[in-house]
């Protein structure tokens, strides 16, 4: 096949997947659950990381991905929204899928989204998992993309779950207070599956639910203390501290609040380390 002919391939596969737009936002699992059954479950394939939030979930996705995969293992990475191109929104090991990859994952999944009328979001959400499945990924980090408890997302059980600062959004479909947002977002948590969260007030709407469920619990402020040494214009370099592990870090981030993102990437790499029994570095760099 001709560049031409993939990327005439590519277009028509793109306009496709936003012609789902027509079916809007389906809050709710019944539809996606059905669609993970049709393709064989790939989300049940690869170990996942699971992060919702309001502010940060972005950052320390992509640095988390970054950490792991510079640890050996084979990641992915499923965020949204992008900025030039859906392929964005689809990485593995720090590469966006390709055109050609993107084509056949919509092939792939062609039928059964059409049988189910599936949205726009819960179709990538396949289309995702489908691929890295495909890939045989190791692991991968997925963001949420509206909410927690009722996005296309939460089909996953993952090995440990992180929930950013809450802030006002999607009051539409999350609620108007900022407690009813925090309850949508805290729907991620999993029976017995650890949870990490960073600095709100709205913590203990997470720590309840947690509770609830038996599942560890952890606040960032209360599991480590992060000591910076450099804030500059081109880097910002931390110490990270825990009861059993002092780290440094550098990342290519800058501002006091890229502080509190890559320690939560890192405290949230050493909880899922401690779980899977793998010994943690000492020193970090995140590119």
């Amino acid at each position: 096949m001709s560049l031409t002919e993939q990327s005439k391939r590519f277009e028509q596969r793109l306009q496709w997947l936003y012609d789902r737009q027509k079916y809007g936002w389906k809050l709710g699992l019944e539809n996606v659950r059905d669609l993970m059954r049709a393709l064989e479950e790939p989300h049940q394939h690869f170990a996942t990381v699971h992060i919702a939030g309001t502010n940060g979930k972005g950052s320390v996705a992509a640095m988390l991905a970054a950490i792991l995969m510079a640890m050996g293992y084979k990641t992915g990475l499923y965020t949204s929204p992008h900025l030039c191109s859906v392929t964005e929104r689809l990485q593995l090991n720090g590469r966006p899928i390709s055109e050609s990859e993107f084509a056949q994952c919509a092939d792939n999944v062609k039928s059964a989204a059409e049988h189910r009328q599936s949205t726009f979001f819960e179709t990538l959400t396949a289309m995702a998992f489908t691929w890295f499945a495909e890939q045989k990924t190791d692991i991968a980090v997925i963001e949420t993309g509206l909410g927690g408890r009722l996005d296309a997302t939460n089909v996953i059980h993952p090995e440990i779950s992180l929930i950013t600062s809450i802030s006002s959004d999607h009051t539409q479909f999350l609620g108007a207070t900022l407690d009813e947002i925090a309850g949508e977002k805290a729907g991620i948590i999993k029976s017995g599956t650890p949870c990490l969260v960073g600095q709100d007030v709205r913590n203990r709407i997470f720590e309840k639910k947690a509770r609830e469920l038996e599942a560890p619990f952890y606040r960032l402020s209360d599991v480590c203390e992060m000591n910076v040494h450099h804030l500059g214009v081109q880097n910002t370099d931390f110490d990270l501290k825990t009861r059993r592990h002092s780290i440094r870090v550098r990342t290519a981030m800058t501002g006091k609040v890229h502080v509190l993102n890559a320690g939560l990437a890192v405290k949230l790499q050493i909880c899922w380390a401690k779980q899977a029994g793998i010994y943690v570095t000492r020193e970090y760099a995140m590119l």
